[in-house]
């Protein structure tokens, strides 16, 4: 599993700098910087006893648009496994979140970790025979971020990809359009900071965690941005939950049932769920025959902590046709 590290890993993560690099570590302090300065690019895995097993830390550089990888280490009794390949993907889905368009690193160029960095697309762009002083030479490599880094899944006329910084005009038009305020609620997101604050601590922070969120539908012929579908995973229910909306203009033209067909499978084949669920106003006739379309079946009501609103509570199971 890999997730943010919080102020409890940081223990874990500086004996695993030490177990790995034994000269010239992090100091302990620092992880603890780190965490306050980059939160969202410190991130861990952890073995299914919920051990720290690998860290990777990024940092956003003093140029727009570009970061650096500062640190990566995988435990050696996890070596193998392709952790360092999982947490590394990680990290550049979300800095390409983030717009950034070029991530660089240092490795010594007989590091066997270098091998791992070429194979997720860095290449050499500068040597320095002595990056860190005499006798320490580093190759600085480059990865150019991009769509590849964004894209989730294609339908037959529909693209979903991870949101960025730049979708931010489209977060104030879809929430504040009648569909989303009558049937999801208003969020309070009204300009451009607003919604970008919406995206970091909503999307952007739930794939850090989880590895999914709610992402942009576009149409595939002409790229316009019609809605947004994706997985939500809350506190408060045992499982993920689908979730969708689409711009006015888009509704009643089977993209939600579309894009959520497609993620349903993705939760299934890709990220290995065993069910799923989904919530929405009981009077929601039009998001109910989506849901009721795609097998979900009504599992009662429900009512999320500090709300007084009354959800129907649907479930999915995605092992064969049995419902959870």
């Amino acid at each position: 599993m890999i997730s943010p590290a919080t102020p409890a890993d940081l223990p874990a993560l500086a004996a695993l700098e030490r177990a790995v690099f034994a000269h010239e570590v992090y100091p302990g302090f620092f992880f603890r910087q780190a965490h306050d300065l980059w939160p969202r690019w410190l991130l861990v895995a952890r073995d299914e006893a919920g051990a720290v097993t690998g860290y990777v830390l990024g940092a956003p550089a003093a140029e727009a648009g570009r970061a650096w990888l500062l640190s990566a280490a995988t435990a050696p009794d996890a070596r193998g496994r392709g952790v360092g390949a999982r947490l590394l993907q990680r990290l550049l889905e979300g800095m390409a979140s983030e717009d950034i368009r070029d991530v660089r690193l240092t490795v010594h160029p007989d590091n066997p970790a270098r091998r791992l960095y070429e194979r997720t697309g860095f290449a050499p762009v500068a040597q320095d025979a002595a990056y860190f002083g005499p006798g320490e030479p580093r190759l600085v490599l480059s990865a150019a971020l991009g769509a590849a880094h964004l894209h989730v899944l294609d339908t037959p006329r529909l693209t979903l990809r991870r949101f960025t910084l730049a979708d931010t005009p489209f977060i104030v038009a879809l929430l504040n359009s009648p569909g989303w305020l009558r049937a999801i609620g208003d969020r309070g997101v009204r300009t451009e900071a607003e919604a970008r604050a919406y995206l970091l601590r909503g999307a952007f922070a739930s794939h850090a965690e989880h590895g999914f969120a709610l992402w942009h539908v576009a149409r595939r012929d002409t790229g316009e941005a019609v809605g947004m579908c994706g997985l939500i995973r809350r506190p408060y229910l045992d499982v993920a939950d689908v979730g969708f909306a689409f711009l006015p203009a888009h509704t009643g033209q089977g993209y939600a049932t579309e894009a959520a067909a497609a993620t349903i499978e993705h939760a299934r084949s890709v990220l290995q769920l065993p069910g799923l669920g989904a919530i929405v106003l009981p009077d929601n006739a039009a998001s109910l025959r989506v849901l009721h379309k795609l097998g979900f079946a009504e599992a009662g009501r429900i009512t999320p902590p500090g709300s007084t609103q009354e959800l129907a509570l649907l479930r999915r199971s995605l092992a064969g046709d049995a419902r959870t």
